[in-house]
């Protein structure tokens, strides 16, 4: 039954990712091993948000990344 496993598992196809590229606003990537990649803010430009554009916000109590509109923030702030 052992010879069954290991066949299966040999004809799982691979990937063909070769590289991951940083595009604007994000560092890292790489073409082997483990890629990461980061916000880098410092490339991005400055613009004057409207009411209906989002923020990303990074979430320390609970370790996640959301979404929130500039509206809702202005009603916290105000």
């Amino acid at each position: 039954m052992g010879g069954r496993i290991n066949q299966r598992v040999d004809q799982v196809p691979t990937g063909d990712i070769t590289s991951v590229v940083a595009g604007d606003g994000l560092s890292g990537g790489g073409s082997s091993g483990a890629v990461s990649l980061a916000i880098d803010a410092n490339e991005l430009s400055s613009v004057t948000g409207v009411v209906a554009d989002y923020i990303v916000i990074e979430d320390v109590t609970d370790n996640t990344t959301k979404k929130c509109l500039i509206s809702d923030i202005a009603c916290v702030l105000g």
